[in-house]
């Protein structure tokens, strides 16, 4: 993985979550998180927002990555938020923590009603702490498919 993408803090709930142009999305680790992947998702009805994640470093590690949201009407006065495969960098026993977080703060700067957001993430185990916060609901599926294959 390039540097940008080091091993983050233990507890990183601490982070600041702002806006940025889709051009500026940096998707090393997955296409589904990548300008053309936001292109093409606008062309069926969902609105590519990208964001930087800058995580405060405690122990000495500070890794910022980019993050890509597609939001879509799906109700009259009802929209849903989704990150396809991301964040990528978000490591440890308190990952839901972070989760929260990084929700909380997408969904203040969504300029509309969310009903709820949806992330699909990029590891494959669920998220250790996650019976601990109400925010938190692990699902055993994916809207994206895990691999392809070529015939």
């Amino acid at each position: 993985m390039p540097e940008r993408h080091c091993r983050l803090n233990r507890l990183q709930t601490g982070m600041l979550v702002s806006p940025i142009a889709p051009e500026e999305l940096e998707a090393d680790y997955s296409p589904f998180q990548s300008q053309l992947w936001a292109a093409l998702k606008s062309r069926y009805g969902w609105q590519p927002l990208a964001f930087r994640i800058t995580p405060e470093a405690r122990d000495g590690f500070l890794c910022s990555q980019t993050l890509l949201v597609l939001v879509r009407r799906v109700a009259p006065c009802f929209h849903m938020a989704y990150i396809p495969f991301g964040p990528a960098s978000l490591h440890g026993e308190y990952r839901s923590a972070g989760l929260a977080e990084l929700a909380r703060q997408i969904a203040a700067q969504i300029p509309v009603t969310l009903g709820f957001l949806r992330m699909d993430l990029p590891w494959d185990s669920a998220v250790p702490d996650a019976a601990q916060n109400s925010m938190i609901r692990y699902l055993p599926y994916t809207i994206q498919p895990k691999a392809t294959v070529q015939i």
